[in-house]
């Protein structure tokens, strides 16, 4: 079957539980694949990243590591790249290729042509994303060509392919990357240090080559359950697509929790189709844990609301920081790998909110928490833009995780394939 290590847990005295499931483990995909890689070559790829390196040096250099896992992992020739870049207008480096050993050296030279140059039109771009397959979209900037409307954007994002949007760098526009992931089978990523975009492509890599299910559904009946991008309490959760070895863990409610019945639907290789229903079976637990993580959630959903008024920014900054201290006097004397992970979501939000970053900061925390990823951003702006009457000691204090092995998301099929796509020699 589909899924190992399923359980419905209740809060022994509250009406909050949780339903968690882990995908069993599959081999990398014999499927045919297709991913439709478009590049961001605007002037701007020139800027140097902090290793000295240029930003299109970087991009290139994952890139060609992605062609190398792909020729040397997909060994029955089933994955297919293309790969195009824009500016002003869209240019085709190879079309729909099969990437094989034979080829590789091939595939990297041209890649290698690519240059920066003009600016940025993401609405040509995204007029030029395939219809079909996977398609990575990254740019480092915003759109000031051509359309630049994030809600006029996001109707060109084709529904028919899975899309995920990588913002690069701190001057792209998180408003235009959060409509465009708000799209059916689309997802964001803000690439936050740039040197450390290939663990972001390696996660993403990940979901396309051990994708073992698609258009994955939770229903359920007798109570309710979190959807943390809209922060209501619904009967159905659009999962998508779902890679082996995943683990969701989903936040329910219930006032008769003997009367919860879970049915999670969906695609399974072949396209054949697949319903598996889940019954509470009577078991309890303190669940202190994810009652933080449910509060957590419900405060980067507000957070990335927030605009910019002095006196509302002042207020939610108060509120993170009384629920962080609550946090911090909780974990004692045990760090918990869960509530350190809350405590940098909080930490990260506090630092950026009311600040031209605020909004990708915490866009990116929150979707990291809500699909437990194993990629999260870390880095935040250097402490100047933060407001100087805003510092709190203990926030100001908190040593935020940077390590793979740090997040209690950690995967060590999915680490090893970031580490190759980001340190793999040319």
């Amino acid at each position: 079957m589909e899924f190992i290590n399923t359980e419905i847990k209740m809060h022994e005295t509250t009406q909050f539980g949780i339903f968690r499931f882990e995908v069993d483990k599959t081999e990398i995909t014999e499927a045919e694949q297709e991913i439709n890689i478009m590049l961001d070559k605007s002037g701007s790829m020139d800027e140097p990243c902090g290793d000295g390196s240029s930003k299109m040096q970087q991009i290139k250099h994952v890139t060609n590591n992605i062609l190398r896992f792909i020729a040397k992992n997909c060994t029955k020739e089933n994955i297919s790249v293309s790969i195009k870049t824009f500016n002003v207008e869209v240019e085709t480096v190879f079309e729909k290729t099969v990437v094989t050993e034979d080829l590789l050296d091939e595939l990297i030279k041209k890649v290698e042509k690519i240059y920066s140059s003009d600016g940025t039109d993401i609405g040509t771009a995204l007029k030029a994303t395939h219809t079909t397959g996977h398609n990575i979209f990254m740019s480092d900037g915003d759109g000031n060509i051509g359309e630049t409307s994030p809600t006029i954007l996001a109707n060109l994002v084709n529904k028919n392919a899975f899309n995920t949007f990588v913002g690069f760098g701190l001057d792209h526009n998180p408003e235009i990357f959060t409509a465009l992931s708000d799209t059916k089978n689309s997802t964001y990523y803000f690439i936050d240090k740039v040197e450390k975009s290939g663990n972001a492509y390696g996660e993403i890599l990940h979901g396309i080559l051990y994708n073992c299910l698609s258009d994955v559904r939770v229903q359920i009946t007798g109570g309710t359950i979190y959807d943390w991008k809209t922060n209501e309490w619904v009967t159905e959760i659009f999962v998508g697509n779902m890679s082996g070895e995943t683990k969701k863990t989903f936040h329910i409610k219930s006032a008769a929790k003997e009367d919860i019945q879970i049915a999670v639907t969906g695609i399974r290789k072949g396209g054949i189709p697949f319903s598996t229903k889940y019954a509470f079976e009577g078991k309890t637990d303190n669940l202190q844990n994810m009652i933080y993580r449910q509060r957590t959630l419900e405060l980067l959903f507000k957070s990335k609301q927030m605009n910019n008024e002095k006196k509302e920014i002042s207020k939610m900054k108060e509120e993170l920081k009384a629920f962080m201290s609550e946090l911090k006097e909780y974990m004692k004397p045990a760090i918990d790998p869960l509530l350190k992970n809350l405590c940098d979501d909080i930490a990260i939000v506090y630092r950026t909110i009311g600040t031209r970053y605020g909004q990708m900061y915490s866009c990116s925390r929150q979707t990291s928490q809500g699909n437990e990823r194993l990629y999260n951003v870390s880095d935040t702006p250097r402490r100047a833009f933060w407001a100087e009457e805003d510092e709190d000691e203990e926030i100001d204090r908190h040593v935020i995780s940077d390590g793979l092995e740090d997040t209690p998301y950690y995967s060590g099929r999915v680490a090893t394939l970031m580490r190759s796509v980001t340190n793999e020699d040319e």
